[in-house]
């Protein structure tokens, strides 16, 4: 009952805040995209701006607009989970398969930050370097 009544609390919570860290808010001021989160393809024709005409280089920096917004918000969900796992480990006690518990956590945590971290970074430089202008017009080797 215990662990039910958790799981609707945090479920209650996770959807109340939501909202807040979505960054789904509109952009008016003509800087960035119309919708916020999502990759807007924008280009320039005759004076007008079309949108939808999406490339290859638009496809690369909308991956890269992901991971710049989803790796903060992993690093911060890890900060709490870190927290939790303290929390559980100074209540353990003298309970000695609590604080294995929390160990575990631990390690876990560490694991998956060390896994997001690297991604982060192989996705970024793959992103610049196919960025490049030079490699958008590659030649083919003779």
């Amino acid at each position: 009952m215990r662990n039910i009544l958790k799981i609707v609390i945090l479920s209650l919570v996770f959807f109340v805040s939501s909202p807040l860290f979505s960054f789904a808010q509109i952009d008016r001021s003509g800087g960035g995209s119309v919708t916020g989160l999502t990759y807007e393809c924008k280009k320039i024709v005759n004076g007008t701006d079309v949108y939808g005409e999406c490339d290859y280089s638009d496809l690369i920096l909308a991956v890269k607009k992901f991971f710049k917004v989803a790796t903060p918000l992993a690093l911060a969900f890890s900060v709490v989970v870190i927290a939790y796992a303290g929390f559980l480990y100074m209540k353990s006690g003298n309970n000695a398969s609590q604080r294995t518990k929390a160990n575990e956590m631990f390690i876990k945590i560490a694991w998956g930050v060390f896994f997001m971290l690297g991604a982060w970074v192989i996705v970024t430089l793959i992103t610049d370097s196919l960025l490049n202008v030079n490699v958008n017009t590659l030649v083919p080797l003779k």
